[in-house]
């Protein structure tokens, strides 16, 4: 009986491959299951504790002493709540007029140059340092201007910020910051654009850019006092 057994269980295909994979066990080197836990290649999520800032500035004539004071007690706003949420933060100045440049932070917040404003090339400047930026920290971007630029330029303003900026950024905060004008009795501030009600060309191509996006803000601010409920 017992050998008519093995005939039957040596016939059957399945013991076939049994015994084939029992020869090739034996064969190879013995795994521990400590060996696999230790030499496998897991990937996990770390979360990042760095942020940086990227500060643009409209550094165009039409940028007095009351415009850039307000964009500089923004900004220290913006930094001081950013501190509270990161480790580390690196912040990055960009002017322009019709060009853009890096620039350090004592200059940033004191020059004043001539000529006109090219929005587009300080949004160009601050896409390339996103791509190089990406992936390694979390990106803020605020923007402060008196609005105005050359029409034909909104255009490209919104194409850049859409494409290359907006889906990179954790929050984009502009700011805008009309020419001032002082009452004779030099009690009261106002802007041209809230005494008319006329709106510059950027300020209505990133209202169209606020709509289509969530994290993408717009505010107007008209004198110091408005600076701490924008921000809020």
């Amino acid at each position: 009986y017992l050998a008519e057994r093995k005939v039957l269980k040596e016939s059957l295909d399945w013991y076939a491959d049994y015994q084939k994979l029992k020869t090739r066990q034996n064969a190879i080197p013995f795994f521990d299951p400590i060996d696999l836990r230790y030499k496998q290649n897991v990937r996990y999520e770390v979360p990042t504790t760095h942020a940086t800032m990227i500060l643009i500035m409209d550094n165009s004539a039409s940028m007095g002493i009351e415009e850039k004071t307000i964009a500089r007690k923004f900004f220290i706003l913006l930094y001081a709540f950013l501190e509270r949420q990161y480790k580390d933060i690196e912040i990055l100045f960009i002017s322009h007029t019709t060009e853009a440049k890096l620039m350090k932070e004592e200059e940033f917040f004191t020059t004043r140059e001539s000529g006109g404003t090219m929005v587009s090339s300080a949004l160009e400047l601050t896409a390339k340092l996103i791509e190089e930026l990406k992936g390694k920290t979390n990106i803020y971007v605020s923007q402060v201007s008196d609005g105005d630029n050359f029409g034909s330029d909104n255009h490209r303003c919104t194409d850049i910020i859409l494409n290359r900026i907006i889906n990179y950024v954790q929050y984009f905060a502009y700011i805008q910051v009309d020419d001032y004008h002082t009452i004779p009795d030099d009690t009261i501030q106002m802007t041209l654009s809230r005494f008319i009600g006329m709106d510059k060309g950027l300020w209505g191509a990133y209202q169209r850019i606020e709509e289509a996006t969530t994290n993408f803000k717009v505010k107007r601010v008209y004198d110091e006092s408005d600076i701490y409920p924008v921000f809020k």
